[in-house]
């Protein structure tokens, strides 16, 4: 059963343009959560550059409209089946990762009802959008928050390894598996542009680590350039049509501080 997956899965894809639903970023190669949030922000932050400009961002889940496919079972299938919801206005950008979808308007004025199909929607200071957190005026105290509280929750068990005498590698591995993957989650996105109290206040979480694992620890600058770097390797090595948002992200001014 599954050699014949294989077959009819290549049979579809032969067929299909490579640009078949390029805002569409699960189960396709060399794109990410990373990359759906660059684009959704690459968009409204494109728009409100001009004066007097606003976006609105409509945060869809339709998990229950589309159980009738299997997203696990058949991710090419459920990709398919998701290619006609894109936008009817060129204003409007949609983006796509699996069952969540994001909704980008960009509009001038600020007196548009919130709703959609005679129904309310309801309207939110901060939302979680592919494990990171947005807030209405695009700036990260709510992400860096969160990231605070889960890193310096798991220095507790970093002490407890280091006070049963696990060896000074296992504690790097455990660190770096557990503390570090998260502070460096969509690292690309948020740094540039978070204050220098946010980073001072993660580099505290590196710092406190450092000192029970024993040994120095990369800092959380060069965790950034180095995903950026990657982040920017991996573009140039493959066809990758999200390389303006991508990299306006990875090169943002670190000069914003506030």
């Amino acid at each position: 059963m599954k050699c014949f997956e294989k077959l009819v899965r290549s049979h579809i894809t032969s067929a299909l343009p490579r640009s078949l639903d390029p805002h569409q970023f699960a189960y396709r190669a060399n794109r990410s959560t990373e990359d759906a949030v660059a684009t959704a922000l690459h968009a409204a932050l494109s728009h409100l550059e001009g004066q007097g400009n606003y976006v609105r961002m409509l945060f869809v889940d339709f998990s229950s409209a589309f159980n009738t496919i299997s997203h696990t079972d058949c991710p090419l299938l459920y990709s398919l089946y998701t290619h006609d919801c894109s936008p009817v206005h060129q204003s409007n950008t949609i983006v796509k990762f699996a069952d969540d979808t994001t909704v980008v308007g960009d509009i001038g004025v600020t007196s548009l009802p919130t709703g959609t199909s005679g129904q309310s929607v309801e309207r939110v200071t901060n939302f979680r959008f592919l494990g990171v957190n947005i807030e209405d005026n695009l700036t990260w105290s709510a992400n860096t928050s969160e990231l605070l509280k889960k890193s310096q929750h798991r220095l507790y068990f970093l002490r407890t390894l280091r006070k049963n005498n696990i060896t000074q590698r296992l504690l790097i591995c455990f660190y770096r598996a557990t503390i570090e993957s998260i502070m460096t989650y969509c690292i690309c996105i948020w740094y540039a542009s978070s204050t220098a109290a946010q980073r001072n206040a993660l580099q505290g979480v590196i710092k406190t680590a450092q000192k029970i694992v024993g040994c120095p620890l990369p800092t959380l600058e060069d965790l950034h350039r180095l995903r950026c770097v990657k982040k920017a390797h991996n573009i140039i090595r493959t066809p990758h049509t999200l390389a303006t948002p991508c990299l306006n992200c990875c090169h943002q001014e670190s000069g914003t501080d506030q």
